[in-house]
């Protein structure tokens, strides 16, 4: 998003607001959520082994409703070799497996994700773990994650297979009962 947090900003290429190639669980300016809009801060965009920690919160119940999440980056086309992007950070470029879709918690609750879903504009969709998604946290969904990346204070999950289409696409999260929460179209 143009405007870090903001569901009414254009959507732009993340060279146009950061100075990194990608931010899966930052802001733009690499800044923890909700502090977007402080100093641009140069992402290391070096694979580094993390131990793939999930953090979530202590217990949870809220479902979320539409407005409380946002889907606020994600990678469609990773690109392949040594001009692509190792997002997931397990030493290997791929044009599935690095693709990801970061969704933020923009509401003042904690949430639990447990039957959302998550849908592409064709038949492609992702049904999230029983996790919870605190305040301004960031869940990350690569196309493939197995913890190697080192993302703190993140939920990464490995998509099963995420797949964006390259040339545009439609992110739909929905609740258990079919509802629309959020949507974006890039």
């Amino acid at each position: 998003l143009s405007t870090q947090l903001d569901p009414s900003a254009s959507w732009v290429l993340h060279k146009d607001v950061g100075a990194g190639p990608y931010s899966p669980g930052k802001c733009s300016n690499g800044n923890d959520f909700p502090d977007c809009a402080g100093p641009v801060i140069v992402p290391d965009v070096e694979v580094i082994e993390g131990d793939g920690e999930t953090i979530t919160p202590p217990d949870c119940d809220v479902l979320p409703v539409a407005g409380d999440l946002l889907v606020n980056e994600l990678m469609a086309d990773p690109g392949t070799g040594a001009n692509g992007n190792d997002s997931n950070g397990d030493g290997l470029v791929d044009s599935d497996d690095d693709e990801f879709v970061e969704i933020v918690n923009v509401s003042g609750s904690t949430l639990l994700l447990a039957g959302l879903t998550m849908h592409d504009a064709t038949s492609n969709s992702y049904a999230f773990p029983a996790v919870c998604l605190a305040p301004n946290q960031a869940v990350v969904v690569f196309g493939d994650y197995q913890g190697t990346g080192n993302f703190p204070g993140v939920i990464t999950l490995n998509g099963d297979g995420l797949s964006l289409n390259n040339g545009g696409d439609a992110v739909v999260l929905k609740n258990a009962a079919g509802e629309t929460l959020s949507t974006m179209t890039y």
